[in-house]
């Protein structure tokens, strides 16, 4: 369900009411139908809890490309050290390339940031929509991947020591 198309993000959530309405005591559809105005302030409710959790989302989404933007900088520029101002729209194109759009930084202009936003409406549209299952993805997936990464640089930072005190004798 992390996919960056509202089409794709309505379809399914169109599914799952019809599964419900065909295959489930619970009949979703025959209730909009029958009861019009608290089926609105039901979606209503979904859609501002959605928004709510669509800040949560964008929060925690710019903070990890922050991150990760500021570790390829720093990594770029180890790498290349140079007082060549273009080396620096070298790395801003690298840097768009890899991230798939240009990263705003405190020096882009208020356009910049706004296509930055607009690059996301996928992304937003299934956060606030589909909230319920990216709210599990996030508390299941995300802790996972990270326990992952963590126990993967332990292991591997221990292998790296191994390897220098056996091999750093050479």
């Amino acid at each position: 369900m992390q996919s960056d198309s509202p089409g794709w993000c309505s379809f399914v959530v169109g599914c799952g009411l019809l599964g419900l309405e065909l295959f489930s005591p619970y009949h979703p559809i025959t209730y909009i139908f029958h009861n019009p105005l608290y089926s609105l302030a039901i979606a209503a409710a979904y859609v501002c809890i959605g928004i709510i959790w669509l800040l949560i989302k964008w929060m925690s989404y710019t903070s990890l490309l922050k991150t990760a933007y500021q570790d390829y900088k720093a990594k770029w520029f180890t790498e290349r050290p140079s007082t060549d101002p273009t080396n620096l729209s070298e790395f801003e194109s690298n840097a768009e390339i890899k991230f798939g759009f240009k990263v705003p930084t405190k020096e882009s202009t208020n356009e910049e940031y706004w296509a930055f936003v607009s690059k996301h409406k996928g992304s937003m549209y299934m956060w606030t929509i589909a909230w319920p299952f990216s709210l599990l993805g996030t508390f299941f997936d995300d802790p996972l991947r990270r326990l992952w990464r963590f126990i993967y640089s332990r292991i591997s930072s221990t292998l790296v020591n191994i390897a220098k005190k056996s091999l750093g004798k050479l």
